[in-house]
């Protein structure tokens, strides 16, 4: 499986995983737990917006679609005003083309399908943060 580089030289990744179920944030933190990340969490879009706004050297953004009092979707757009380098993953249960254009016209720079599989998501993360192989000394 696939670490992050965790030499003293380099930098530690900030993300942010914004889904309203706890058991999806809980998959998706073990998932990231081999990697020298800083993780980050918010329930809904609202609180995703503002952690955006709190956190100036967030890496990345890992967020569900259907979530209550804003969306994924809505949120995503909102974000990309403000910080439009930052790339936003967007995780859903749909796979329908309609899904995946409304996913890429809000600004989304990828999407994962839930239910999640690790190689998908160490696929998808790599896109956006560099990985490598592991090494004992790395693995936790």
């Amino acid at each position: 499986m696939p670490v992050l580089d965790t030499s003293p030289n380099v930098i530690t990744y900030k993300i942010l995983i914004v889904d309203d179920d706890p058991n999806n944030k809980e998959i998706l933190s073990l998932y990231l737990r081999c990697f020298n990340v800083e993780i980050h969490t918010a329930s809904n879009g609202h609180e995703a917006l503002d952690k955006v706004d709190q956190i100036n050297d967030l890496s990345l953004v890992i967020m569900d679609i259907n979530m209550p009092l804003m969306t994924g979707l809505e949120a995503c757009r909102e974000m990309k005003k403000s910080r439009p380098d930052l790339p936003v993953i967007i995780n859903t249960a749909h796979s329908t083309e309609e899904d995946h254009q409304n996913i890429f016209e809000a600004g989304a720079d990828d999407s994962l399908l839930k239910p999640y599989r690790r190689e998908a998501f160490i696929s998808a993360l790599n896109r956006f943060i560099p990985v490598r192989s592991p090494t004992r000394s790395n693995i936790r």
